[in-house]
């Protein structure tokens, strides 16, 4: 699967705005989507061109709580998977340490670092390790 970023762009009457699209190019699966906002995007979605780190859409997305978060690790080392705002501050941490290389799962329970249950939106959750960085968005519906 060829990784396709976000593009954020400011709008014409104000707004800004976000493109993205889901699915495999090449299939009948692929589905655009624009997301409008206020405020300026400080997050998008990154994709380093190396195919080291995988990292999969959010299952199910949209969803109403507790995303499953899919990645794979090309070898051993330190990994940091992350939760921000479409603004680009932190919610939270869900994965910090070292981890042997292979596919590993995880859940975000839908709550910030002081557990607090977040409210409905747009969230990009990020896995960091030597190897690369990939970023993917998970709408939050309560």
């Amino acid at each position: 699967m060829e990784d396709r970023p976000a593009v954020a762009r400011r709008g014409r009457r104000g707004y800004d705005e976000i493109v993205y699209v889901d699915g495999r190019y090449g299939t009948t699966g692929v589905t655009l989507h624009a997301v409008k906002y206020a405020g300026p995007a400080a997050v998008r979605e990154i994709s380093t061109p190396s195919r080291t780190v995988a990292l999969s859409a959010p299952r199910p997305n949209p969803t109403p709580n507790h995303p499953r978060i899919d990645y794979d690790l090309p070898a051993d080392g330190q990994v940091t998977l992350a939760v921000y705002t479409i603004q680009g501050q932190i919610v939270r941490t869900i994965e910090a340490g070292p981890q042997s290389a292979g596919r590993h799962t995880t859940e975000w329970d839908g709550t910030d670092a002081t557990g607090r249950s977040v409210p409905s939106g747009v969230y990009f959750y990020v896995v960091k390790t030597p190897a690369g960085e990939r970023s993917r968005k998970a709408i939050m519906l309560k």
